[in-house]
This record gives structure tokens, C-alpha cells and sequence, in this order.
């Protein structure tokens, strides 16, 4: 869901492909502790951090931030960005999306404490779909995980 793909060769075909027909399945541990093989489900909305890096030396002050959201269900309605680990966030602002594609943002935090830091994204699509605060324990093979993205910083 979230590995990069190279494109060599492209089919056009009147018939449903198998990555459309339920083939491609993950493997998903229920309330009880059961396991069940589910087809995968639509690319869920994410956001990610792309500047500052993971574990950047930043400088106090006011720190811009960069990344990238997407969902496919749609377009991007908001990303929210938090300094402190998510304890308090700020709009960013998102550039013009288009359904189901990459949508930039960006965002500028005010630094003021030396130390570490932890910025945090969390984006919310048209549909009201959102990005959960942590990972689905019930999803063992990692599919479809589109918990909050962080990146550690130290302010210097």
C-alpha cells in the first residue's frame, strides 16, 4: 500500500484484473485472536512528514514543515501538524489535490525550547476518513497502516 512500484508495461483489458477481484488478501487477527484472510481494502488517508527529516538538527525559531497526504477516497480536506507529539496542533495549509492523488502541504512551528522534538501530520479526507492516532494491532502484515507519521528532531 505504501511500497514504491516501478511501471515496465501497461494492459488495458475489458475484464477485472485480480488485484480488483479480492485476490490480493491480508492477514488480520480478530478481537478473539483469530486470523482471517481479508481482501485488501481501498488506499486509506495518510500524511507524512517530508522536511524536516528524522532527526534533524533544527535551530529555534519559527520551523517550516513539508509533506505530502493522500487517500483513495478522495481529496484532502486538512492535515494538522503538532510539535509536541501531538499534544496541540496546527493547520497547515494544503495545496490544491485532485481525487486520489499526492497533495502537498506545509506548515510553520514556532521552536522556542532546546531539546527534543517530535513533529507529528495527521490529514482528514473529503469523506470524513482520517488517519488513527496509533497503528491497527489487528493487522499483522502491516497493510493498510496509516497511523499518525512522526519525525524526531532536536532543537539546538
Amino acid at each position: 500500500m505504501d511500497s514504491v512500484k516501478w511501471l515496465e508495461r501497461m494492459v488495458v483489458s475489458a475484464v477485472p484484473l485480480p488485484s480488483r477481484d479480492g485476490s490480493y488478501q491480508e492477514l488480520v487477527q480478530g478481537a478473539e485472536g483469530e486470523l482471517s484472510r481479508q481482501p485488501l481494502p481501498r488506499v486509506q488517508v495518510k500524511s507524512v512528514i517530508v522536511d524536516p527529516a528524522e532527526g534533524a538538527v533544527l535551530r529555534p525559531g519559527l520551523t517550516p514543515i513539508h509533506g505530502l497526504a493522500w487517500s483513495g477516497e478522495g481529496t484532502i480536506s486538512s492535515v494538522e501538524v503538532s510539535w509536541d507529539g501531538g499534544r496541540n496542533w496546527l493547520p497547515a495549509r494544503v495545496g490544491e489535490g485532485k481525487d486520489f492523488n499526492w497533495t502537498l502541504w506545509h506548515a510553520a512551528v514556532e521552536l522556542t525550547q532546546p531539546g527534543a522534538v517530535e513533529l507529528v501530520s495527521r490529514a482528514r479526507d473529503i469523506k470524513g476518513f482520517a488517519q488513527p492516532a496509533r497503528r491497527d494491532p489487528g493487522r499483522l502484515d502491516g497493510y493498510a497502516n496509516n497511523w499518525y507519521h512522526r519525525v524526531r528532531c532536536v532543537v539546538a
